[in-house]
């Protein structure tokens, strides 16, 4: 593991090259801040007095301005309704460089959106508009037909982000892996179901910790051996070439194509808000992946991304820049040596 090397500088260049297709669900995180004097005469609640409000792409379309902030041509694949909420969302994707072509817009599906009321940095509450059942076998086809559009054009990655509001059904999921498996593409998986069967010859997937014991209990296996072995156990299980477990503060666990696993620790001294970091390491394992790099190199990198992010409050994308300057502020031999001394027992 010592002998894994890149400079910040090599590793922007070639995900200047990189073409990636994000496939999933696309949401609108949107932001009311303000702040709270007094509690409302009408009723035992807070009253916030607004002094903000914007908006940001989240979910798969997260997953895209990550990539798009890494440099990397980015084209994005899924649904938004014919509604205001579904135009701004494209207005701040294509405002970020992201190829918006194969998003369907549906009259018939409203676009999901979280609008959430922050007084300082603590959440008031929270409102979710959002159609999460399965797509209609129509509109499932349109999206189909975009993706193999896509595909047409050879990228050298696609990443499918799960974020459970109809688009990447199970049906869909395998079609997907399929395709890409017959056009010899490899496929990076941010999951949310809780059965990984539909995951089946996917190249990696990077699921929290939480979605991980949730899948290896729902395909009878047991925790009580930890990340290493049960991640082995989950790998072999469901037919995918390697594992990314990523745990917030404690950092992640890579199991690779021989069953070894790697226990990286964040690089992050402060950590103050997780929200987005799952999109930030798919992203970039993805932009990794298409740039050439292997497993340990696309798992460093996507660490190294999610500890810069997790500084941030709120969802907020990695970029070239802040990666570069994260990758030159770090002693990689000596943190590689550290990796190498906490590697998960029982590999």
């Amino acid at each position: 593991m010592s002998r894994v090397q890149f400079q910040g500088k090599d590793v922007c260049a070639a995900f200047r090259r990189a073409r990636v297709v994000i496939v999933g669900d696309l949401i609108l995180d949107r932001y009311i801040t303000g702040k709270v004097d007094r509690i409302s005469p009408e009723a035992p609640v807070p009253v916030v007095v607004v002094n903000a409000q914007y908006a940001v792409p989240g979910g798969a379309a997260n997953v895209a301005m990550n990539s798009a902030g890494l440099l990397v041509n980015t084209s994005l694949c899924g649904v938004v309704g014919d509604d205001e909420h579904g135009r701004e969302l494209l207005a701040l994707l294509k405002s970020a460089g992201v190829s918006t072509n194969s998003v369907v817009v549906s009259a018939h599906r409203r676009t999901t959106t979280k609008s959430r009321v922050l007084a300082g940095s603590h959440q008031i509450v929270r409102f979710d508009e959002e159609i999460d059942a399965e797509l209609p076998d129509a509109l499932s086809e349109q999206v189909k037909n975009c993706l193999q559009d896509c595909l047409a054009g050879r990228p050298d990655v696609v990443i499918l982000s799960d974020y459970a509001k109809g688009v990447l059904q199970p049906t869909f999921v395998r079609w997907a892996i399929e395709r890409c498996l017959e056009a010899r593409i490899p496929v990076v998986v941010d999951p949310k179901k809780l059965s990984y069967d539909c995951y089946r010859g996917a190249t990696c997937i990077t699921p929290n910790l939480k979605e991980f014991n949730a899948a290896v209990l729902a395909l009878g296996g047991q925790l009580g051996d930890g990340v290493s072995e049960a991640g082995e156990w989950l790998r072999q299980m469901v037919g995918i070439e390697w594992l990314l477990v990523t745990q917030g503060a404690e950092g992640m666990t890579l199991i690779d194509q021989t069953g070894a696993a790697i226990s990286l620790h964040t690089f992050a001294e402060e950590v103050f808000d997780v929200s987005g970091a799952g999109d930030t390491v798919v992203a970039t394992v993805g932009a990794a992946i298409a740039s050439g790099y292997g497993y340990l190199e696309a798992a460093l990198l996507s660490n190294i991304a999610a500890s810069v992010v997790v500084r941030r409050v709120g969802t907020f994308p990695i970029s070239s820049q802040l990666l570069f300057e994260a990758i030159g502020a770090i002693d990689l031999s000596s943190y590689l040596e550290v990796c190498s001394a906490a590697e998960v027992p029982g590999t």
